[in-house]
């Protein structure tokens, strides 16, 4: 992975991908100590090298030199390509991968239904594989099919010799011991662990939830308050409470229902004598006027039958 470059002081990193290099933090702490192991080991034993030859002799026809100048060019070139390297990778640090999702830097135990047989790969970027210490890359068939996926996901691998089926077991960060493999069953846990979460951040930010959770202690502290017994002084003010209103009750139904009152019927005949000693005199009036009338008429009836009485007399005494 690393290329040998010219011994220039205008030589440039050139990247074997397009892609951003990715490292792991393992990863990089081995390239910081392979460029320190570089610049103050092999660089100082190639200088010296290229010392000893030109002490030989003619440089033109000296293969020590010629020896000396291409491990000279091979530790340049891999001081630069690891300084590049480090300088523009992205490092995926362990906070930043997702709980229970494969992703660069797991360590994967795989399961094969075939033959029951278990292997682990340690998926890392492409500057990092090697495949003699179990490390793939991400961008390979098995690495590219298992970034993403969960214990206890199936997974086909396209291979020259056909397509291999495998079952993912476990995984785990590289440096955790097995102990913290994480599982099937402990993904599903931390789902539902994820979901009440989310629900209860969700109540709390609902006008009606915190409504209903302010009420709930009130409710509660209401529900005690009722099913407590009073205290004695509580008792008494409550029974003379319900007394006065009993008899308030009582008063408002008598008042309702009852007989006027003395003083109301006494108003009520000053009234009615007032009323009927305002209204004698006129109808004594009236009666007398039409007393008067009528005897009127009676006298002038009966005087004017008298004098037709007397008038034969009259006549008779008048002949005689």
């Amino acid at each position: 992975m690393l290329v040998a470059g010219p011994a220039s002081a205008d030589w440039e990193y050139r990247p074997l991908s397009n892609q951003q290099p990715t490292l792991t933090p393992e990863g990089r702490d081995r390239l910081r100590e392979e460029l320190h192991h570089l610049e103050t080991v092999n660089r100082p034993e190639v200088a010296q090298l290229l010392r000893s030859a030109k002490e030989l002799g003619e440089l033109s026809e000296n293969p020590e030199y010629d020896d000396a100048m291409a491990q000279q060019a091979f530790v340049e070139g891999k001081i630069h390509e690891i300084k590049g390297i480090l300088a523009s990778a992205r490092v995926v640090e362990n906070e930043d991968v997702p709980y229970g999702e494969i992703t660069i830097g797991s360590l994967v135990e795989l399961k094969d239904p075939a033959d029951g047989s278990t292997q682990e790969w340690t998926i890392t970027g492409f500057v990092e594989s090697d495949f003699a210490a179990g490390r793939i890359s991400n961008e390979s068939p098995l690495g590219s099919a298992l970034m993403g996926r969960q214990p206890g996901d199936s997974v086909d691998v396209n291979t020259p010799d056909g397509i291999n089926s495998y079952t993912i077991v476990s995984l785990r960060r590289q440096g955790e011991p097995r102990s913290a493999r994480i599982t099937a069953a402990k993904v599903k846990a931390a789902a539902k662990e994820e979901a009440r979460k989310a629900e209860a951040a969700a109540r709390k930010r609902s006008p009606k939830a915190k409504t209903t959770a302010k009420a709930k202690p009130a409710a509660k502290t209401a529900a005690k308050t009722t099913s407590a017994k009073p205290k004695p002084k509580v008792k008494a003010a409550t029974k003379k409470a319900t007394a006065k209103a009993r008899s308030a009750a009582k008063s408002a139904a008598k008042t309702t229902s009852a007989k006027p009152k003395p003083k109301v019927k006494a108003a009520a005949k000053k009234t009615t004598a007032k009323t009927k000693a305002a209204a004698k005199p006129a109808t004594k009036a009236a009666t007398k006027k039409a007393t008067a009338k009528l005897t009127g008429k009676r006298s002038s009836r009966a005087s004017a039958a008298a004098r037709a009485k007397s008038a034969p007399t009259s006549k008779k005494t008048a002949r005689e």
